[in-house]
């Protein structure tokens, strides 16, 4: 606590934050101006993606609305993506246990060959990424089929009032 007070009575300290403090001040001004532009443009990027898909969204809708086949079509789109989506659950269930039994019972993988825990270690990350995978894809399938179900619940009411 002395040596801060000794500092704080310094001119050398007080030059030193001086400097430092314009120094933060003008890199903030340059980086206020770049970050502007930059959050700008991100933004701008992201209104234009939105509305078009809005207007992809509202194509669709009038597309299903007044035709019956396509409706069906729609609705196999819907039932496909879900079971694509459980498929890929499963297979993150499968290499879930292939990871568990890789230590409950690792002498089951490593039996003709010496004990090198490298290798498992190896096939405990290759299971691990593929539960990964599998995980993120069933998410995405599960996404695919709600957007599905949702234009067919939107052209279904539109349908309805009509």
């Amino acid at each position: 606590m002395e040596t801060f007070l000794k500092n704080l009575t310094s001119p050398y300290w007080w030059v030193s934050v001086v400097i430092v403090g314009i120094t933060i001040n003008l890199t903030s001004i340059y980086l206020q101006k770049k970050l502007d532009s930059q959050l700008s443009n991100a933004s701008s990027w992201w209104r234009k993606r939105s509305e078009k898909e809005t207007r992809k969204q509202l194509q669709e809708v009038e597309r299903l609305k007044n035709n019956q086949q396509a409706q069906i079509l729609m609705a196999f789109t819907e039932v496909r993506h879900h079971l694509k989506s459980i498929g890929a659950l499963v297979a993150t269930i499968f290499c879930l246990g292939f990871v568990g039994a890789t230590f409950i019972r690792p002498e089951i993988f490593i039996r003709d060959m010496q004990y090198n825990p490298t290798i498992l270690q190896y096939l405990r990350i290759l299971g691990m990424a593929g539960a990964s995978f599998n995980m993120i894809f069933s998410y995405q399938e599960m996404i695919n089929a709600a957007k599905a179900k949702g234009l067919l619940i939107i052209a279904s009411r539109i349908t309805d009032n009509n």
